[in-house]
């Protein structure tokens, strides 16, 4: 009877994925820079899923615990489209930034989402052969007074089914908590380092 349970409960983990989580400088030769923690922020969301509620108070959370009342929030400007992903910066878009928030630095924090992120109950449940969910948390610093980049990151967590009646073990919600996760901590420590 022991051995029935011990085969059975092989069988129930052996039929869960795991995701596997990395995390990637974005530049490949970054200057020592120093970010001064007494300066202001915005922090800005691109291509976001602002539906997953849960995470986005995480994500505002854990930047006002870092900065404090030097941090802002913002999602709103004039000719600059924060809903479309972006890739970095010009130095327009960032001039654009600058003199509509006027603050010293930008947070930009970047989401891509394979397949797009969904709030449904059965999230966990993928049953087709070959479902892959592929989320990508970027986060890029601009200091908005010399108008480049200082910071660039990417966390990815790839989470594949290629099997029929597998299930996750973690809700999408969930993946993309952990993921941004990954990359929040790196950022803390480099502002904790730097600043």
């Amino acid at each position: 009877m022991k051995y029935i349970y011990i085969i059975i409960s092989i069988l129930l983990l052996s039929s869960c994925y795991t995701p596997k989580y990395a995390l990637t400088d974005v530049l490949l030769n970054p200057e020592k820079v120093s970010v001064k923690k007494d300066k202001s922020f915005v922090l800005v969301k691109n291509n976001f899923p602002f539906h997953a509620g849960k995470f986005n108070e995480k994500v505002d959370n854990d930047f006002k615990s870092l900065f404090g009342n030097k941090l802002t929030l913002q999602q709103n400007f004039i000719n600059f489209d924060t809903n479309v992903f972006k890739n970095r910066l010009s130095e327009e878009e960032l001039i654009l930034i600058k003199d509509q928030t006027n603050k010293n630095y930008l947070l930009l924090l970047k989401t891509l989402l394979k397949p797009d992120f969904t709030n449904t109950k059965k999230d966990n449940s993928l049953i087709n052969k070959g479902i892959k969910r592929q989320y990508h948390v970027i986060l890029e610093v601009y200091d908005l007074q010399n108008l480049n980049i200082i910071y660039a990151k990417e966390s990815g967590s790839l989470l594949e089914f290629k099997f029929e009646g597998i299930s996750s073990s973690l809700t999408a919600e969930t993946q993309l908590e952990k993921t941004y996760e990954l990359l929040f901590k790196d950022f803390k420590n480099f502002i904790n380092k730097n600043g």
